[in-house]
This record gives structure tokens, C-alpha cells and sequence, in this order.
């Protein structure tokens, strides 16, 4: 049943009445002079507690599913129905004014300004199979509840709690989440399609704008959006663009079938191709810094080209497979299959190599306060050996030539991508997941977010609120900071 509990001496809980229940009550939200109750049998029942040493019941309302949770928000009560999903209930007549179909089995309900938070099963429908998770939908207009929002979990979430802002899910295996919704309405999740033979490989930011590299139409410069990215302008004379950096009002494009292209972007509506750069093999991983581009031809020989052409294009050849770049003063940092190497700027002399650390996928520099002093450090992406799957993070300012590993920070699965905001650090995964971490303090790195998607994330750029992902043929990828920021996890 119901039990009406008096708690102004918190320690001494007096219960002061009781309301028996036949069936098998699950929930109960109170807006005086009312109690709704959930129940998996019975529905909903309406029980005035007025008087609370003596409830009564006003009306039972049944429900087409397994009522498992139930808030109120102003005039509105709020149901989570199981497979039945979400009812709108109008207090002043205890009706269904509408229902949300939710993704899963809905088991739990918190509503709040308008906004109705729903916990759901494993989604029923694919490709979001085995995925449990939280709704939210915007009940301003009760009669017509929309989804504006989407936060899943690696868990299986049943309940949840708003309170200052925060959404706090209890996630099963997974544990407890509190998640910053002083924003619900910011995207969790869009996958768009920038074009009907998208093939999105790379990005890179661009002033205000977006710049993808799609194997399928081309170069694409795009608005952000607010999340949802919106083409401005285009540039189709490349086969296969793979990978893409900007530099000033120049971008350079890697073609899968050989060779860069730089396009003049100084109007970003009218994209115009400035010149070839001489390269005869496929390339990725390109850098650019101080006037010269830096990428991988082929598979083991790196390659400085000075952008004006007035010199003849510098290279060394590396002993493995060649994954990703950075620069650093005047030191370039190559990262292959094996380890790090260490190079001078430009003239791309050895300059010194960590030991073998396993198969890097993915390398960015960050300069971060230590001991007082900035420095900075090499933070690359292992997908398999050494020391493990994660993020290896190297001091590359004590001794440049010979960088020491000073922390691992173990993933959920392979780093393809990093990306930094202030302290956090944004790791996309192989599986689609997007790890935060706070590496604020580098002896006492903690996990700060995670954000499990859906697409296989290759690239990702950070630009307004958010952090975009290229995802192959699933397109862009947008999830708002705060969504897959976690203050506890």
C-alpha cells in the first residue's frame, strides 16, 4: 500500500497513515491535495491525502502496460508505462491526454519545467539494439510530448532524478551518473547526412566553420549548426578525399588515390583550388605549422613540403607504419605502429624515439601546467600492446629527444581520435563510444563523461558547445559538451 510518513523529526519517522493498495504499487509523486500512485496491476491510482492521517481513493485509472514509475509536473501527471512507453495524464479529469512511444520498456519517470525524463530498457528496434538509456521530451504542450534529447547508457538505466539541474540515473552495472541538463534542449545525438553519398573521413575546424573531408561528393565546408551542421560551401574536383587540415584561408586535402590538393577558402560559398602540392603516393596524417606541411607519403616516408614551393620537399623514412603528426617548437612528433619518433622542424632530422609502446593510432599535443611551469606533453592513442588499449601520455618538455611515458590512461576500446577543451580531454573510440577525462592533474587522471553513440567515430573536431564526429557513411556525429559531460561517474 501507501504509507503518509511524517519526517519533521527526521529521526524519528512517525508513519500517520495508510492507503492499501490490491495490486503491486511501484511509485508515488505528491502535489497536494493529491498522491498518484504507479502500479504494475492496477495502473494509476489517485488518492487524496488532504487529511494526512486518512488517504483516500479517488479513482483508478488502468494503463495499457506495467505502470512502473510516475511524476507530476504542474496539472500534469507523468506515467512510465513499460512497453506501453509514456502517458500524459490530465489531473483535473485523470486522463490520458497523450502518449510517447519510448524506445524501450519504460520503468522510470522524473518531470521537470516542461521537460519529462524517462528511463527505458534495452531499445527494442535497430540499429540502437541492447542500448538502455533516458528520453528526454519537451511536455510543454502536453497533448503533443516531443523527444529533444537522447542520453544512453552502458548499463541498463532504471531510475532517475532531477534535482539543481542535474540528472542523476541509476545505470545497473554502470553505476550512478549525475549529468548536467541546465540544457536539455542541446542535441545529444544527430547523425546527418551532409550529402546522399556521404563518406565523411575527416574534420577539421575552419574560423566559425566546419570543414569535412567526404570520399563520397568532396570537400564540405559547414555551419555548425548548433549541433545539426549546415552546408555553406563545397569543392568536388578531388577523387578521394581522406584527410583534411586548414591553415588561414588555405585547406589541404589528402586524396586517397594520390597526392594533396590546397583549395583557397577565403570565401567560404566559393571554395577555389590555389595549387598541387607534389606528392605521388596516398597521404595522412598532415600537420601543419610555421609555413610547412608535414604528412606521411605511403606508408613509411615522411615528408615536409614548405608551402610556397620555394624549396625542394625534405623526407625521412620511418621503420613503421605511419598513423598520425603533431608539431611542437621546432621538433615534429611521428607516431607509427610501434612508437613515437622524434624529428627536427623542418629539415626532419632524427631527432630521438621512445621505446616501443604498441600500436599508435593517433597523437595531440597539449601544454598543461606542471610544477608551476607550463609544459607539455605527447598524448597518443594505443589501440593494441604495451602497455595496454588507451592513451599514452609522454613528457615531450623535459627532454624533447627522449620523451618518458608519465601516465596510461586505459579506454573503453581503441583511440582513433583526441581532442582537448580547457582540462578535458575527448578520446573517440572504435566502438563509437566518446570518453571524457580530466587530466587536470596528470597523477590523478579521472574519468569525467562518456557518451556511449552509436557510429564508429574516425575523426573529431570541437567547435561552439560541441564535439563533432565523422563517422564513414553514418555520417556527423554531434553531441553538446554538456551531454556527455558526467560530474560523478
Amino acid at each position: 500500500g501507501m504509507l503518509v510518513v511524517d519526517v519533521r523529526t527526521p529521526s524519528q519517522p512517525l508513519v500517520v497513515g495508510v492507503e492499501n493498495t490490491p495490486g503491486r504499487p511501484t511509485g508515488v509523486a505528491v502535489a497536494s491535495p493529491v498522491a498518484l500512485v504507479s502500479d504494475e496491476v492496477l495502473g494509476v491510482r489517485v488518492i487524496n491525502i488532504e487529511d494526512p492521517a486518512n488517504p483516500w481513493l479517488v479513482r483508478t485509472m488502468s494503463t495499457p502496460g506495467k505502470a512502473s514509475g510516475v511524476d507530476i509536473d504542474g496539472e500534469y501527471g507523468y506515467v512510465a508505462d513499460g512497453t506501453a512507453g509514456l502517458h500524459v495524464v490530465d489531473l483535473g479529469r485523470v486522463g490520458i491526454v497523450a502518449t510517447f512511444a519510448t524506445p524501450g520498456p519504460a520503468v522510470s519517470v522524473v518531470a521537470e519545467n516542461g521537460v519529462a525524463y524517462v528511463a527505458d530498457l534495452a531499445l527494442r528496434s535497430p540499429p540502437q539494439n541492447s542500448r538502455s538509456g533516458v528520453s528526454v521530451i519537451d511536455v510543454n504542450n502536453p497533448a503533443d510530448p516531443t523527444l529533444i534529447n537522447r542520453v544512453e547508457s552502458t548499463g541498463t538505466t532504471r531510475d532517475v532524478f532531477v534535482a539543481l539541474g542535474r540528472l542523476v540515473t541509476a545505470d545497473g552495472q554502470a553505476g550512478v551518473r549525475v549529468i548536467d541538463v541546465r540544457r536539455p534542449r542541446a542535441p545529444a545525438s544527430t547523425v546527418a547526412r551532409l550529402d546522399a553519398s556521404s563518406d565523411i573521413r575527416d574534420v577539421d575546424v575552419l574560423g566559425p566553420y566546419l570543414v569535412f573531408a567526404d570520399a563520397g561528393s568532396g570537400l564540405i565546408i559547414a555551419d555548425p549548426g548548433g549541433g545539426r551542421p549546415v552546408p555553406v560551401g563545397s569543392w568536388t574536383d578531388v577523387t578521394t578525399p581522406i584527410d583534411v587540415v586548414t591553415a588561414g584561408d588555405t585547406v589541404f586535402v589528402a586524396d586517397g588515390a594520390g597526392g594533396v590538393r590546397a583549395v583557397n577558402v577565403s570565401d567560404v560559398t566559393d571554395p577555389v583550388p590555389a595549387f598541387d602540392v607534389p606528392v605521388s603516393q596516398g597521404t595522412i596524417g598532415m600537420t601543419v605549422a610555421d609555413g610547412y606541411l608535414y604528412m606521411a607519403r605511403g606508408t613509411r616516408t615522411f615528408v615536409s613540403y614548405r608551402i610556397d614551393g620555394s624549396t625542394t620537399p625534405d623526407e625521412v623514412f620511418l621503420q613503421a607504419f605511419v598513423t598520425g603528426s603533431a608539431i611542437n617548437g621546432n621538433r615534429v612528433y611521428v607516431v607509427t605502429r610501434q612508437r613515437m619518433w622524434v624529428l627536427t622542424a623542418p629539415d626532419l632530422q632524427l631527432a630521438g624515439f621512445t621505446t616501443e609502446f604498441g600500436a599508435g593510432e593517433d597523437i595531440a599535443i597539449r601544454v598543461l601546467e606542471s610544477g608551476g611551469l607550463p609544459r607539455a606533453f605527447a598524448f597518443v592513442g594505443v589501440s593494441a600492446g604495451g602497455p595496454g588499449v588507451g592513451v599514452v601520455i609522454l613528457d615531450i618538455f623535459s627532454n624533447p629527444a627522449a620523451p618518458s611515458q608519465v601516465a596510461h590512461v586505459p579506454t573503453s576500446a581503441a583511440p582513433l581520435d583526441i581532442a582537448f577543451r580547457a582540462n578535458l580531454m575527448y578520446v573517440a573510440q572504435g566502438n563509437g563510444g566518446l570518453e571524457v577525462f580530466d587530466i587536470s592533474d596528470l597523477g590523478a587522471i579521472r574519468r569525467a563523461g562518456f557518451f556511449p553513440g552509436r557510429e564508429t567515430i574516425l575523426r573529431t573536431a570541437i567547435l561552439e558547445n560541441f564535439v563533432f564526429g565523422v563517422a564513414g557513411t553514418e555520417g556527423v556525429f554531434s553531441v553538446s559538451v554538456g551531454t556527455c559531460l558526467e560530474i560523478r561517474n
